[in-house]
């Protein structure tokens, strides 16, 4: 329908923008559209042409192959065959019918044509190797995977794509019910330009301006160009934001293969310039750079033309150190092909990678391709391809992933499409895992293989060995996650230490996103720690040697609401249990921890204030020690509620606030006294333990017992 009204605009064109001409001027102006590229023009050249003389298998060819690049395909196998059945046509003519054939997913009878056309072109002829490709697309086309059952796509309609080329959807890092994109439609500031960015109305094509469109009573809004102020008469196209959304990241250039790339800080219309900040980077947009995507602020993906690469375009990732972006490196060869591999997306798992690639593995010039980081064996899986309905034999790209895992967005060039690119969505019937899920350590180039178990030479000497344990919180969705296998890794390290050193100690303090009341969500915590303690226990650990604690939504990592909406990504950042140990300074072992890293929009601030306290030294006030969970009001009227217990004693210690002096503490305590609660105590701690009975021997340490101690007397 979509196509059938585009030819339908076109055929009404000529009288307005080019008046009465005769057969032969149409002609001329047809081909000389077609030669510059420029199809839509010749296709209602053509057409008027036809009015006023009789089409020979030459027009119809070029009808035929216009029709092809706009995307009108019924159309395009319709005027191809006119021009077929007329016998003497241009060996080109064997070759679009092939590609319409190819487009309309006729796959047995797109390969005769690509192999007729191979038939009638020299063994020198550049094409050939493009098309022997296709012949291999079309095969994997006959078996290709079908995915309807568990994917619907649907394209997001005409108040957002036009005619034209529309591409690159990037999600508002504030909401998914927000797009910006980019398109070279009318109207947009460069207007129609030659690729030397000249004014050229008759055969230039519409530069490219940035855009955005929201959900607005439950359907995609009419586009919004940004501001004239940052689209420009060349091409602008929008390619990522900063992960707390305070900087948009934005290629120009002349065409859409070399230009520059800039950074925007969203400064208000009063402080805008006319000049424009460039982003130092290692990419090169030069060198055909592009399709960055920002994992955080210190990481970034992208494809590359450089030096050393398998072919083609390949992917890479760059970290951000120092105040500078580090030497960038591939992903290696079984996510890069000899082919072109672009747009890399890297979901909240940080080990599942989409990307588009144009191997003949799949079926379109470009398809989406998913590729899953193997923890054990240190590698990339083979890329799998996304199949029907997402892929398509057009070209298939820009894949992102709504936060919530229910939809993708992406670009495509595809028979129902309606113009050359548009701009679709992909809505799965099931929340995909990788955007539900923050793995440990949070990003795939952090994993390393863990080998504590090897067994010692002879010769070596225990005394002089230094182990390297290396930490990261235990995360779970739900409680028996706990000791999931991934969590095991840190579980076994901890057994390791704490079997073969009596003294250490540990504390496993347990977090969670907000379901409840604080009491009743660190109650539940510590219930999680506890559940940890036990493996640790039957695994040989002493139980003098562990305390838990639970805080649950006291100090949260992440917000667990934006904008009055619930954050499921922070939430799951808020589901966890961290570690903290004591005596293990002097012992040959390095304890390294993996910091959770998160995007700075989404932080909440509580976890970073709680952890900058705990590291030193710290006073709660203590309101209570008993069996069961504590039935007062208090823990509901006070912040940083946490619950405490050692294993080995029956009852849970009940305490409010996290104070760095004994004086805020103190305060407290003695509010509490006078409500009624004369059971409140103040009890210091050190790096998150109960240093009550050892005050005298850490005085010189930290001075500020000596408040804590006069106030014992």
């Amino acid at each position: 329908m979509y196509k059938l009204l585009k030819i339908s605009i076109l055929l009404l064109l000529p009288t307005f923008a080019f008046g009465q001409k005769t057969a032969k001027e149409w002609l001329k102006d047809a081909e000389n559209y077609f030669e510059n590229q420029r199809y839509e023009r010749s296709l209602s050249a053509f057409l008027e042409y036809r009015k006023l003389e009789a089409a020979n298998s030459e027009v119809f060819a070029k009808l035929g192959a216009s029709c092809y690049e706009i995307g009108a395909i019924d159309d395009a196998k319709r005027y191809l065959n006119y021009a077929l059945e007329q016998k003497k046509v241009d060996d080109k003519t064997y070759l679009y019918m092939a590609k319409t054939l190819h487009a309309n997913h006729e796959f047995k009878e797109a390969i005769l044509q690509y192999k007729k056309y191979l038939t009638l072109i020299k063994s020198s002829a550049p094409d050939r190797k493009m098309v022997k490709d296709d012949i291999k697309r079309c095969a994997v086309g006959l078996n290709f995977p079908d995915n309807n059952i568990k994917v619907f796509v649907q394209n997001m309609g005409d108040k957002v794509n036009s005619n034209y080329d529309d591409f690159g959807p990037v999600i508002s890092p504030s909401s998914d019910d927000k797009i910006y994109f980019s398109s070279s439609r009318t109207g947009t500031v460069g207007g129609l330009r030659s690729e030397d960015g000249l004014r050229d109305e008759k055969l230039g094509a519409y530069c490219s301006d940035m855009f955005s469109t929201k959900v607005s009573n439950g359907d995609w809004g009419e586009p919004k160009a940004l501001s004239y102020l940052i689209n420009s008469p060349r091409h602008d196209v929008i390619l990522d934001f900063s992960s707390d959304g305070k900087q948009m990241y934005y290629y120009r250039g002349y065409n859409l293969f070399s230009g520059d790339i800039f950074v925007d800080t969203f400064k208000v219309f009063d402080e805008r310039t006319l000049k424009t900040t460039p982003f130092k980077s290692p990419m090169n947009s030069e060198y055909g750079d592009g399709t960055p995507f920002f994992v955080n602020d210190t990481m970034m993906l992208f494809s590359s033309r450089a030096k050393g690469g398998r072919g083609g375009t390949d992917l890479y990732y760059a970290l951000y150190k120092n105040g500078a972006w580090k030497m960038p490196q591939s992903f290696g060869n079984q996510v890069n092909s000899a082919y072109d591999e672009v747009c890399p997306f890297l979901a909240t798992d940080g080990r599942t990678l989409y990307f588009s690639s144009n191997n003949p593995k799949g079926i379109g010039s470009f398809d989406i391709y998913k590729s899953v980081f193997d923890e054990e064996k240190l590698a990339w899986s083979a890329p799998e391809n996304l199949g029907f309905p997402i892929n398509s034999a057009g070209e298939d790209a820009y894949f992102r992933l709504s936060s919530d895992g229910t939809k993708g967005y992406f670009s495509s060039k595809r028979k129902e499409g309606m113009g050359e690119r548009d701009l679709y969505i992909a809505y799965f019937k099931s929340a995909l895992a990788e955007q539900d899920n923050v793995s440990v350590p949070d990003l795939f180039f952090k994993v390393k293989k863990k080998d504590l178990d090897k067994s010692e030479n002879e010769d070596d000497k225990p005394e002089n060995k230094i182990v390297n344990y290396k930490f990261s919180a235990l995360t779970y969705d739900k409680d028996a996650d706990l000791v999931s296998a991934k969590n095991k890794i840190s579980l076994d390290n901890m057994v390791s230490i704490l079997t073969k050193n009596p003294a250490v100690k540990v504390v496993l303090v347990s977090h969670s996103e907000e379901t409840s009341t604080l009491d009743l969500d660190a109650f539940l915590s510590v219930k999680r720690a506890e559940k940890v303690s036990e493996y640790l226990v039957k695994n040989g650990c002493k139980a003098s040697q562990i305390s838990v604690m639970g805080c649950g939504s006291s100090f949260t990592l992440a917000q667990n609401s934006i904008d009055g909406n619930p954050n499921k990504i922070g939430q799951k950042f808020n589901r966890r249990v961290d570690l903290f140990f004591q005596n293990y300074q002097k012992l040959p072992v390095k304890l390294e921890f993996d910091e959770q890293l998160i995007p700075d929009y989404m932080q909440s601030g509580e976890y970073f204030r709680f952890k900058n306290i705990y590291k030193g030294l710290s006073y709660r006030v203590q309101i209570a020690s008993m069996k069961q969970l504590y039935q007062g009001e208090v823990l509901k009227k006070y912040p940083d509620v946490t619950i405490e217990k050692a294993l080995g004693n029956d009852n849970y210690d009940f305490s409010i606030g996290i104070f760095a002096s004994f004086e805020s503490a103190n305060n407290l305590q003695k509010d509490l006294v006078k409500q009624g609660i004369t059971g409140a105590i103040v009890v210091p701690y050190v790096s998150g333990f109960n240093v009550a009975d050892n005050v005298k021997n850490l005085v010189a340490q930290y001075p500020d017992l000596q408040n804590y101690i006069a106030k014992k007397k």
